[in-house]
C-alpha cells in the first residue's frame, strides 16, 4: 500500500514540478501606427523554439523560469525587437511590443503597408510625416486637404469629398463615432476639431467605397487610432495661435496606459487680417484623455473623454471692399453697430470592454454619451455706401470714389439655441479563420434634440425699407420655430473578408448594413462589396474595385427647411457607388514611392437639396432631387528628397442634381451677371422653364494639393515644408432660394503656406543622452510659418447689396491675408 502511495505521489509531482520550472509570457504586437501584426516570429534564446502571433497580433508562450531568456520578435519589413526577461516559476508576464517599420526592397518592390492595400479608396497615414505641415487651422483635417479632400476655407476644419458636403463624412476615434457642431455659420466660429493630433498614432481615410463596418454616410470615413503609450513621455507647444500639452504614461507591466491632452487656441491674430475690422475675441479650449487597462490576457478596458468650451465674441467696426474689374471698379464701405456672441460647449465620454475568449475571436462592447450646447446670439446693423471708383491711371483722383451708386442699411438679428444629446450602446465582433475574417456589429442610439430658432433681417436702401411699402415695415428671412425631438436609431452590419486563393492575393470583402430610425420609420439595407487582386508580376501592383449602397438617414439639420419648418417625413439620401483603381509601389532614385489612382461614379437618389454659405448648410427639407457625381483621383507620395516624404494629389470632379419640382420663369433662368457683379430684374415672363440638371454646391471641378519637404544638404536639422492648395470656384448665386439661379462661380481658391523648421535638440545624440539636463528630452524644434505666402484674396461667399432701382451687387467676402506664425515644440 505504501509503495502505491509513493508511486502516485511521484506521478503527480512530475507535472507540478514541471509547471514550477516554467513561466508564461503573453501580450500583443503592433506596428508604430497601432495596427496589429499577425505571424510575427517570436524566438527564445534558451530553447531556440519559434512561435507566431495570431491574426490580431496576440501571443502567449511558455518560457523557462529562474533564468535570463532573450525573446526576439522579427517580421518582414520591421526592425527586430529584443527583450531580456527573467521570470519566477509560474509567473504570467505581459509584454506588449511596438515594432518599427523598415522598408525592404526585394526585386525592385517595396514591402510596406500591405494590410491596407486591399481596401478600395483607403489610405493609411502616419501623422508624424505631417507634423510640420504649415496650416492656419491646424488639426488632422489639414492633412486630408492635401490628400484630395476639398476645402476652400483655411479657417475651417470642415471638408467635402467627391461632391459631398460637410455632413456626409464619418469620423471615428478608437471605434467611437464623433459628431460635428450644428449651428456654426463661418470658419472663424469653429474653434478646435475633436481630434487632437498630438494623441494620434494612425489615420485611415477612405474617400468612398468603404466597407460595411463603417456607418451610414455617403462620402467618406476617417478612422483614427489614439496612441497606446509604452513609457512616460509627452510634448508641449506654443505659438501665436495658441498652445498644447500632452502627457502619456504606462505602468511597468504595461497593463495600464494613459494619454492626456489639453489645447488652447485663439485665432484672433488671423481674424484681424479679415476685411471686416473690429474687436475679435475668440477663445477655444479642450481637454481629452484616453486610457486602457488590461484586466487579464483576455479582458481589457479602454475609455475616452473630451470636454470642449468655445467662445466667439465679435464687435464689428467697419469694412471696406473693393471689387469689380479694371474697367469698372466698385467700392463698398460699411460701418457697423452691434455685436455677436457665440458659445459652444460639448462633452463626450465612452468606455469599451474587450473580451477575447479564444485566440481567433474578439468581442467588443461600447457605451458612449455625447452632449452639446450651442448658443448663437447676434444683432448687427451695417450702414453701407456703394460707389464707383476712379480707376484712370494718371488721374489726380485715382483710387477715390467718383459718385454713389447706392446707400442703405442691413440688419441681421438672431437668437438660436440648441441642446443635443446622443447616448449609444454598441457591440462589435471579429472572428478569424484560415481564409475568412468575419466582422459584425449591432448598435442603438437614443437621440434628443431641443432647438429654438429665431432669426430675421431688415434691408433699408436709400431711406426705404425693402420691399418698399408706404404703410408697413417688412422684415426679410423671418424664421421662428421651437421643437423637441426624441428618437431611437438602430443599426447593424455583417461582413466577411474572404481570401479566394491559396496565394492570398485575391480578396473579396462582402457585407451589408441595416438601419432603422423610429422618427421617420424607415428601414434600410445597404449591401457593399470590395475586391482586390495582386497579380504576380515583376511590378508591385494591386487592382481593386468596389460597389455598394450608401444610405444616409437624416439627422437634425436635414429635417429643418430654409424657413425653419421641420419635416418629419424626410427620408435617407442614397448613393450607389462604383469605384475602380490601382495601387502601385515602385522605386525612383532607390527610394520608395506609391501611386494611387481611382475612378468613381455615384448615382444619387432621394437627395435633400441644400444651400451653402461659408460653412453653413441649409437644407430644403425635401427628398425632391436626383443627381450624380463622377471623377478621378490621382495621388503620389514618396521621398522626392531622401528621408523627407512628400505628397501630391489632383482630382477632377463633376456633380449635378435635378430638382424634381423646380421651375422658373424665363427671365430668372437667363439671369446674367455684368462685369461689376450686378444684375437687374427683368419684367416677369409667363414662360415656365425647367432647368434640369444644375451643379451641386460642391461642384469643384479641379482640386490640387501638395505637401513638399526638403532640407539643406549636409544639415538635415533645417527643413522647409511647403503646402499648396488649389481649387476651382464653387457655384453660388443670390440668396433667393432659387437653386437654378446659382450660375455664378466663386474665384478659384489659391493658397500657399510655407514653414521653416530647425531642430534645436536631438535627444538621440550621445552628448544629450549623457547630459543630466537634456537626457529626458527626445527633441525640440522651432518653426517659422508664413500663411498665404502670396497674399491671395480668396473668396468664401458673396454679400448681396440691393438698391431702390432693383440693381443687385454681389460683393465678395474675402478670407485671411498673409500672416507669420512662430511655433516652439518640445518632445520629452
Amino acid at each position: 500500500m505504501m509503495q502505491k502511495f509513493i508511486f502516485f505521489f511521484i506521478m503527480i509531482s512530475i507535472p507540478l514540478c514541471t509547471y514550477c520550472q516554467i513561466a508564461t509570457l503573453y501580450g500583443n504586437i503592433r506596428d508604430e501606427v497601432n495596427m496589429p501584426l499577425k505571424s510575427v516570429s517570436i524566438k527564445l534564446s534558451s530553447t531556440g523554439n519559434i512561435f507566431l502571433s495570431n491574426e490580431t497580433g496576440d501571443y502567449e508562450i511558455e518560457i523557462p523560469s529562474d533564468k535570463n531568456v532573450t525573446v526576439t520578435f522579427s517580421f518582414v519589413g520591421f526592425e527586430n525587437y529584443e527583450k531580456l526577461v527573467h521570470l519566477n516559476p509560474g509567473q504570467r508576464y505581459p509584454l506588449y511590443v511596438i515594432m518599427v517599420s523598415k522598408p525592404i526592397i526585394i526585386n525592385d518592390v517595396t514591402v510596406q503597408n500591405q494590410e491596407i492595400r486591399d481596401q478600395a479608396g483607403m489610405v493609411k497615414i502616419d501623422p508624424k510625416n505631417f507634423a510640420a505641415l504649415p496650416s492656419a487651422s491646424g488639426g488632422v483635417e489639414a492633412i486630408l486637404k492635401v490628400l484630395g479632400a476639398q476645402s476652400n476655407n483655411e479657417l475651417s476644419s470642415q471638408y467635402s469629398v467627391r461632391g459631398g458636403n460637410f455632413d456626409e463624412n464619418l469620423v471615428y476615434v478608437n471605434d467611437f463615432e464623433i459628431y460635428r457642431p450644428y449651428l456654426t455659420r463661418s470658419g472663424q466660429q469653429e474653434g478646435l476639431s475633436f481630434i487632437n493630433p498630438d494623441l494620434v498614432s494612425s489615420l485611415q481615410f477612405s474617400a468612398g467605397g468603404f466597407q460595411s463596418k463603417y456607418g451610414d454616410k455617403m462620402s467618406s470615413v476617417l478612422d483614427v487610432d489614439y496612441k497606446k503609450p509604452v513609457r512616460f513621455g509627452g510634448s508641449a507647444s506654443i505659438s501665436l495661435l495658441g498652445g498644447s500639452l500632452t502627457l502619456e504614461e504606462a505602468s511597468k507591466d504595461q497593463r495600464f496606459t494613459l494619454l492626456i491632452g489639453a489645447r488652447y487656441k485663439s485665432n484672433q491674430y488671423l481674424l484681424n487680417s479679415l476685411p471686416t475690422k473690429g474687436d475679435y475675441h475668440p477663445s477655444f479650449s479642450d481637454f481629452q484623455t484616453y486610457l486602457t487597462y488590461d484586466i487579464s490576457d483576455k479582458i481589457s478596458l479602454e475609455g475616452i473623454a473630451n470636454y470642449s468650451g468655445n467662445t466667439y465674441q465679435f464687435v464689428p467696426d467697419s469694412q471696406v471692399t473693393t471689387f469689380g474689374t479694371i474697367k469698372t471698379t466698385l467700392r463698398l464701405r460699411v460701418f457697423f453697430d452691434g455685436q455677436e456672441i457665440d458659445r459652444y460647449t460639448n462633452a463626450m465620454g465612452g468606455i469599451a470592454l474587450n473580451y477575447k475568449p479564444v485566440k481567433n475571436l474578439h468581442l467588443k462592447f461600447l457605451a458612449s454619451a455625447y452632449k452639446d450646447r450651442e448658443d448663437e446670439t447676434y444683432d448687427i446693423l451695417g450702414e453701407y455706401f456703394l460707389g464707383l471708383v476712379n480707376n484712370s491711371f494718371g488721374s489726380s483722383g485715382f483710387g477715390n470714389v467718383l459718385f454713389s451708386l447706392g446707400v442703405g442699411g442691413d440688419q441681421e438679428w438672431g437668437r438660436d439655441f440648441l441642446d443635443a444629446s446622443v447616448v449609444k450602446l454598441e457591440h462589435k465582433g471579429f472572428y478569424t479563420s484560415a481564409n475568412h475574417y468575419v466582422q459584425w456589429g449591432l448598435g442603438i442610439n437614443r437621440e434628443e434634440n431641443s432647438y429654438n430658432l429665431s432669426e430675421w433681417s431688415h434691408i433699408d436702401s436709400a431711406g426705404y425699407s425693402l420691399p418698399y411699402s408706404t404703410s408697413s415695415v417688412f422684415l426679410q428671412n423671418v424664421i421662428r420655430n421651437t421643437f423637441n425631438i426624441t428618437s431611437f436609431r438602430y443599426s447593424g452590419y455583417l461582413q466577411d473578408a474572404w481570401t479566394l486563393n491559396a496565394e492570398k492575393d485575391f480578396i473579396l470583402n462582402a457585407g451589408a448594413r441595416f438601419t432603422y430610425w423610429d422618427f421617420n420609420r424607415q428601414f434600410l439595407i445597404s449591401p457593399r462589396a470590395q475586391v482586390s487582386y495582386q497579380p504576380r508580376w515583376k511590378h508591385d501592383l494591386v487592382f481593386r474595385a468596389s460597389v455598394g449602397v450608401y444610405d444616409q438617414p437624416p439627422f437634425l439639420r436635414e429635417l429643418v427647411d430654409l424657413y425653419g419648418n421641420i419635416h418629419p417625413g424626410v427620408l435617407a439620401q442614397r448613393s450607389v457607388q462604383f469605384v475602380v483603381g490601382t495601387d502601385y509601389n515602385f522605386k525612383i532614385w532607390d527610394r520608395p514611392f506609391k501611386f494611387v489612382s481611382e475612378i468613381y461614379f455615384k448615382k444619387l437618389t432621394d437627395l435633400n437639396p441644400y444651400e451653402l454659405d461659408n460653412v453653413r448648410i441649409r437644407y430644403y427639407g425635401l427628398n425632391d432631387a436626383t443627381g450624380f457625381a463622377e471623377g478621378i483621383d490621382l495621388r503620389l507620395n514618396g521621398d522626392f528628397v531622401k528621408d523627407a516624404e512628400s505628397w501630391i494629389s489632383i482630382s477632377w470632379l463633376k456633380t449635378k442634381e435635378n430638382l424634381i419640382d423646380d421651375f422658373d420663369y424665363s427671365f430668372t433662368f437667363d439671369t446674367t451677371f455684368n462685369e461689376n457683379n450686378s444684375v437687374h430684374d427683368i419684367t416677369t415672363d409667363t414662360t415656365i422653364v425647367h432647368p434640369g440638371y444644375i451643379p451641386r454646391p460642391s461642384d469643384q471641378r479641379i482640386n490640387f494639393g501638395m505637401f513638399f519637404q526638403d532640407y539643406i544638404p549636409g544639415n538635415e536639422n533645417f527643413k522647409v515644408h511647403l503646402s499648396v492648395l488649389f481649387g476651382t470656384g464653387l457655384p453660388t448665386g443670390p440668396p433667393d432660394h432659387f437653386r437654378d439661379r446659382d450660375t455664378l462661380r466663386l474665384s478659384p481658391y489659391r493658397r500657399v503656406d510655407i514653414g521653416f523648421s530647425y531642430l534645436l535638440l536631438d535627444g538621440k545624440k550621445e552628448k544629450n543622452l549623457q547630459s543630466k539636463l537634456w537626457h529626458n528630452f527626445k527633441s525640440s524644434w522651432i518653426d517659422l510659418e508664413v500663411f498665404n505666402l502670396f497674399g491671395v484674396s480668396n473668396e468664401i461667399s458673396y454679400s448681396w447689396v440691393k438698391t431702390t432701382d432693383n440693381a443687385v451687387f454681389a460683393v465678395p467676402n474675402y478670407l485671411t491675408s498673409r500672416r507669420i506664425n512662430l511655433r516652439l515644440v518640445v518632445n520629452f
